[in-house]
This record gives structure tokens, sequence and C-alpha cells, in this order.
């Protein structure tokens, strides 16, 4: 049937090089737990569903909190200097595409676990450079730092890299690197 679920997930320890829709999760987080709970919630009901594992979304429109993207953008505009970590890898996913893929996959009747991410895994310093390189503004002002100098709350995994292959398979459609992504927000923002 077309009544599919769908669920935006990711919960890695970051362990392992890569990782496939086969791979056990394990997550870090309290966060990162109850996505797991509800992505098995969903995968034990009766229904047709699709459960999509994302990470890092950004566009040219953000629901409340700017997107990463969005906020290093402002920032840069501003001259306000940022620090942003090093040691915090994963693949950005533009998150156009991901509404793409979803509509082909629903479309397909698909069904089960994806994970749809953009294909460039890396840290969040080296995207925020490749940010501020693509949208001409002063890369200068991005500081490296490592996790424990943010003092963030929640533990977060060093480095999560998502293959795709059987989203693109199943979709027909190939998730974007990080400079095609970039490059089409860019197009998109005024």
């Amino acid at each position: 049937t077309k009544d599919d679920k769908v669920v935006v997930l990711l919960d890695f320890d970051g362990k392992k090089l890569k990782y496939t829709e086969k791979d056990k999760p394990a997550p870090l987080s309290y966060y990162a737990k109850t996505k797991l709970i509800a992505e098995r919630v969903i995968d034990a009901l009766d229904v047709n569903h699709i459960i999509i594992r994302s990470s890092v979304l950004y566009g040219q429109h953000s629901a409340g909190k700017l997107n990463f993207v969005l906020w290093l953008i402002n920032k840069l505009k501003n001259g306000e200097k940022v620090n942003i970590v090093t040691d915090q890898h994963n693949n950005p996913t533009f998150a156009d595409r991901l509404v793409e893929i979803i509509f082909a996959l629903y479309e397909k009747d698909a069904s089960g676990l994806f994970h749809v991410t953009g294909t460039t895994c890396l840290s969040r310093y080296d995207f925020a450079k490749i940010i501020a390189s693509t949208f001409n503004l002063n890369s200068k002002l991005i500081s490296p730092i490592t996790s424990p100098e943010l003092h963030q709350v929640a533990n977060r995994p060093e480095r999560v890299n998502m293959v795709t292959d059987k989203v693109k398979r199943i979709s027909g459609l190939n998730t974007l690197d990080i400079l095609e992504g970039l490059q089409k927000m860019k197009a998109l923002v005024k």
C-alpha cells in the first residue's frame, strides 16, 4: 500500500569506516536511543513503511532553528568568528535531494530501511570551510576546535559514514556530494 510512514533517523556509534542498512545501530545518546526505539516500533507494525536514516540536513529553508549551512552563512556574513569541531565526521545531506528520493521511493512502492545522505563524509570544520568558499565568505573567521572544547551535553560519534548504495539502486536517484549539494543550494538562496 502507499500508507507509508517516513522517519528520519541516525543512530551509530562511529566505530566503523562505513555503515550500511545491515549494520547494527549502537546509539551513544538518549536522543539517538529514542530514534532507534521509534525505528523498531515502526518496523514491528504490520504496515508498509519507509524508514530513512539521514544526517546533517541543509538547504535554503529551515523550520525553526537554522540548519548548519544557514547558521554559518549568517555568522560569516556578519563578520562573526565561529569555532567548528574537527573531530565529528558525517555525510551532510541536501534536504531537497532527500525529498526527491523519498518521493521516488514512495512512487516505486518501496519499503524498508534506507540510508539517504550526501556521498561526502567530512568533518564539520572541513564542511564549514567548503561552505565559506562556495558562498564567497571569509573562511579566516572559522577556527578549528575539538569536541571536548565545545562542551556538548550529548555524546556524538566521531565518524558516521553511511553507504547509500541501496537507496540509489531502488530509487534510481544518486545522492549528492557536498559540492553538488552546496551549488544547488547556492542557486536557490537569494
